[in-house]
């Protein structure tokens, strides 16, 4: 498993990338979120969307959507990403792969510094 360092926003998305091409099922259901959209969804004010540095995972078809998002998991881990399965059984819909590229908690100052929105 590759060591789980704060990512460049170009280092994200390359990584994205590369989950994209392992696992053509999958769709970005989140990105970059505006702080209205972040409210909005629910999420938190530390969420790394709002840095562009988390994206959410869905997959279409429920007869391969645990399985391919638990590979897929498995897969982002390996490339570094912290990552979080989303499994809701009474809402089958909301089911998604949350990848980021920074760790949970406060973004470090350098990072802000360096590549903050």
């Amino acid at each position: 498993m590759a060591e789980r360092t704060p990512m460049t926003p170009a280092e994200f998305d390359a990584v994205c990338r590369l989950i994209w091409r392992q696992f053509p099922d999958l769709s970005e259901s989140s990105g970059y979120r505006s702080q209205l959209k972040n409210v909005q969804v629910g999420s938190s004010d530390a969420s790394k969307h709002r840095l562009g540095m988390g994206r959410d995972f869905y997959v279409a078809d429920m007869n391969i959507r645990l399985s391919i998002l638990e590979r897929a998991r498995d897969f982002a881990r390996s490339l570094g990403l912290w990552t979080e399965l989303e499994i809701y059984p009474n809402a089958e819909w909301l089911d998604h792969l949350h990848v980021q590229g920074l760790a949970p908690g406060p973004v470090p100052d350098w990072w802000l510094d360096k590549y903050g929105i």
